[in-house]
């Protein structure tokens, strides 16, 4: 948490650049990801369709064929909408109380 810490700047916009610079390098990688839309599609996200067969997003693979069952490029869009329209997570807290389950569980 030093100050003289090294700095990772953002080359794309001018609010992180010199002493604003971000002192993690993922960090960066985050803000290039999220802010900048840099590096989504780097393969690490290989594109999703619902998975509930009474949902207009759901694609099965020989369904349509040039869509290759992809309707969510990016992967924040699939979990929002697993989050807003089908109340879902993935990762539900199993702690007894928390109310990090269902859609406000974590992602």
């Amino acid at each position: 948490h030093s100050n003289s810490a090294p700095r990772y700047p953002c080359h794309h916009c001018r609010k992180y650049r010199g002493i604003n610079g971000f002192k993690c390098r993922d960090h960066l990688t985050q803000h290039l990801r999220n802010y900048h839309h840099i590096g989504e599609s780097d393969g690490s996200f290989q594109g999703k369709s619902c998975h509930h067969q009474n949902c207009e997003h759901y694609r099965e693979k020989h369904d349509r064929p040039w869509e290759s069952g992809q309707v969510f490029q990016k992967s924040s869009d699939y979990h929002t909408h697993m989050r807003k329209v089908h109340d879902e997570t993935p990762y539900p807290c199993k702690a007894p109380g928390c109310v990090r389950v269902w859609g406000k569980g974590y992602f």
